[in-house]
């Protein structure tokens, strides 16, 4: 069914369950062939297949950038557009590479991407000006708020800063999926959903991650029964609450292993874990590597 930023409508209470916020956004040049005197210029250089959650868009300056997933490759070179799909791919990028690059997640409460069906996809930035000029915007504000860093999350700023990020995404946001729309690409709605469903997902996102959930409890606090609520949130995310926790647990470990000198105790410590052979051995039967090794690659 074709629809576009103008068709696409639900209540304004359901717009209200779209999480979105910004991850990175930069405009420079790299020579990945000097990696290891910036942790961020380490994180960009991995070449290494992975499961990303976030959404991004490169627009290529210099060299070029390629993508691979679902069995298909994408290669965006000079003046081009690519903006990625939220899944396992492998990323390419040439040594010598000047790209604008906007991260961000934009996610519903059961955690599927607003922005999914129909990318990877590639279009010449020419056809679509104001695409540039509303990322530059927020590449401006994260200058002064994270300006070595990949992922934005945990740096300190002011309440001033964060509204003015959120309405540079917002309008880019806005441009972007009208540029999308023109490609007949379109967003994914919020599906039918039970309130108290949202609610409990809200709730699991925003417990401290070394904290345990009892199903019990977490449906007592939607005003469910234990059955319909197990059977009204599997139905909703796909999951269990208990695999929906450990999702966000594992998300947690992997993004912050990522990041050039972690301590993979600390990462432990963090989800709870009270011995780190303990978080080793969750960690590997989860993502299928030992921390270790999953650290090793990311280098």
């Amino acid at each position: 069914m074709k629809s576009n930023t103008d068709e696409a409508s639900l209540r304004y209470s359901d717009w209200l369950h779209l999480s979105y916020h910004l991850l990175w956004a930069y405009d420079e040049e790299r020579n990945l062939n000097d990696a290891g005197k910036n942790p961020r210029h380490d994180a960009r250089k991995r070449r290494v297949i992975d499961n990303y959650s976030n959404n991004a868009a490169w627009l290529v300056r210099r060299g070029w950038i390629e993508v691979e997933h679902n069995g298909q490759i994408l290669r965006a070179e000079p003046g081009q557009w690519l903006i990625v799909k939220p899944t396992q791919r492998v990323q390419r990028l040439s040594d010598e590479i000047h790209i604008l690059s906007v991260g961000f997640d934009a996610k519903w409460p059961d955690g599927r991407p607003i922005l999914d069906k129909g990318l990877s996809c590639i279009f010449n930035a020419e056809d679509f000006p104001k695409l540039e000029t509303e990322a530059l915007k927020i590449v401006r504000v994260m200058k002064r708020i994270a300006p070595e860093a990949w992922n934005a999350k945990d740096h300190v700023t002011t309440f001033k800063n964060h509204i003015l990020v959120q309405a540079r995404l917002s309008g880019w946001l806005q441009t972007l999926i009208d540029t999308l729309a023109a490609n007949e690409i379109f967003p994914d709605l919020l599906h039918n959903h039970d309130e108290r469903v949202v609610r409990a997902i809200r709730i699991l996102e925003s417990q401290p991650l070394y904290e345990s959930t009892k199903l019990d409890d977490l449906a007592r606090t939607v005003g469910m029964s234990k059955s319909y609520f197990a059977s009204s949130f599997k139905a909703y995310t796909g999951k269990t609450p208990a695999n929906f926790r450990n999702d966000l647990r594992l998300d947690y470990a992997k993004r912050v292993l990522a990041v050039p000198h972690c301590r993979i105790k600390e990462v432990a410590s963090d989800l709870g874990f009270n011995h780190l052979s303990q978080f080793s051995r969750w960690f590997k039967r989860y993502a299928g590597i030992a921390p270790r090794n999953y650290v090793s690659e990311k280098k």
